[in-house]
């Protein structure tokens, strides 16, 4: 069930993703129509492909985690033997778990006292430009995250032969 329910996440998260990415290349289609043909730029148009940046970004971030995307260096990782991969990947989701949390309260403070700011070319709020996308990244992050380190344990756990949990 919780699979399915990333699995759902996931899809909506890049659709998103993609829609800002798409976003991006339409603004700066119709501003260089707009700027060439009609000699009118569009003014807003920097201050919205940097939104859309930002949100295909961010929004992408937990994703990333998931699909084992973010940077790592192989090199090192293949000289490892499987239970220090393992014990190192362990340490590493622990890493992560701390800095999204700092992110998140980062964030939390960020908005506190920016969060009602509008931006200069397009009426809207600094929350929904920016924060908005950061948030929703660092929650969708987090819950990778909690899912990756539960199943990490869980399979550590029945392979020492622990007794496992039943259900009534």
């Amino acid at each position: 069930m919780i699979q399915k329910s990333l699995r759902i996440l996931t899809h909506i998260l890049v659709a998103i993703g993609m829609a800002s990415l798409i976003g991006i290349v339409l603004v700066i289609v119709v501003n260089v129509i707009a700027r060439k043909v009609f000699n009118s730029p569009i003014l807003w148009s920097l201050e919205m492909c940097s939104i859309l940046v930002v949100w295909s970004t961010y929004i992408l971030f937990g994703v990333d985690y998931q699909e084992n995307k973010h940077f790592r260096i192989s090199v090192i990782t293949m000289l490892l033997p499987k239970k220090a991969l393992e014990i190192l990947e362990i340490i590493v989701n622990f890493i992560l778990f701390l800095a999204v949390i700092i992110l998140a309260v980062s964030t939390w403070n960020a908005i506190q006292m920016n969060g009602r700011m509008i931006l200069t070319a397009m009426p809207i709020p600094l929350m929904l430009a920016f924060y908005l996308p950061f948030t929703i990244g660092v929650i969708s992050h987090f819950l990778y995250l909690v899912v990756r380190i539960y199943a990490t344990f869980a399979k550590s756990l029945s392979a020492t032969g622990a007794p496992k949990e039943t259900t009534v």
